[in-house]
């Protein structure tokens, strides 16, 4: 019987031995533990001279901020699109403290039964109430208390009767905070919003107060006072 050739023997040794180095690698490749992404937590941080407060999705702040852990509705530094201390969403934050706060919070949509509701501005809809004509930020919270002086129902009333987070200071927003608060009904939950008009405590005549459309990017204007429009709490902190 004839002996395979020796070099034919040592092909073969050699090609099994790189079969096995090969799967050797495989198996150690298939078993390896990719690396773990690293991610950064979102930090909150707050300007040591104004104290106006962002996040910062690096996980880190600059030399002229602070970290801020404290939940905003905890009494921490708020940001747009927070919780609020009365359970609703912040939705403006001033570059700097105001006379009237900094932070302006709007009521969640649940805040009333069914909804935000349907209602005329005051019981009176023919007379001027006196005190209820500003319409900057800030503004809302005097002029719901000159309707409360006159109004017996309706927007001022229900705005005022809130009582989320236990807060007592809910109002019907002035022209000025309503329109804020539509620019960032996002932040808020747009969802939550009535298509239509919503009240402000702000007067422009007589027998009319300024509204907002929530269905387009309209101005506020002006709507009969015995007209029903929707109405949506905020308070100022």
């Amino acid at each position: 019987m004839s002996r395979p050739p020796l070099r034919s023997a040592v092909v073969a040794l050699a090609s099994l031995a790189v079969c096995a180095s090969t799967l050797t690698v495989v198996a150690a490749t298939a078993g390896a533990t990719a690396p773990a992404a690293r991610v950064s937590a979102k930090v909150k941080c707050v300007s040591k001279a104004t104290g106006f407060a962002r996040y910062s999705s690096s996980g880190t702040c600059t030399k002229k901020e602070r970290v801020d852990r404290k939940a905003c509705k905890a009494g921490g530094s708020c940001v747009v699109g927070d919780v609020g201390p009365g359970g609703g969403k912040v939705f403006y934050s001033a570059r700097s403290r105001q006379p009237w706060g900094r932070y302006l919070e709007a009521a969640p949509a649940s805040w009333a039964t069914g909804g935000d509701p349907n209602l005329t501005w005051c019981s009176n809809v023919t007379d001027s109430i006196p005190g209820t004509q500003a319409t900057g930020l800030g503004a809302g919270k005097a002029n719901t208390a000159a309707m409360l002086g006159v109004c017996t129902t309706d927007a001022a009333v229900a705005a005022s009767s809130y009582r989320g987070g236990g807060k007592t200071d809910w109002y019907l927003p002035s022209r000025d905070e309503l329109r804020q608060l539509f620019l960032r009904k996002a932040k808020v939950g747009a969802s939550g919003f009535q298509l239509h008009g919503y009240w402000s405590s702000s007067e422009s005549s007589p027998n009319e107060a300024w509204i907002q459309d929530f269905y387009a990017d309209y101005t506020p204007a002006p709507s009969d006072k015995g007209y029903a429009n929707y109405v949506r709490p905020i308070r100022a902190f």
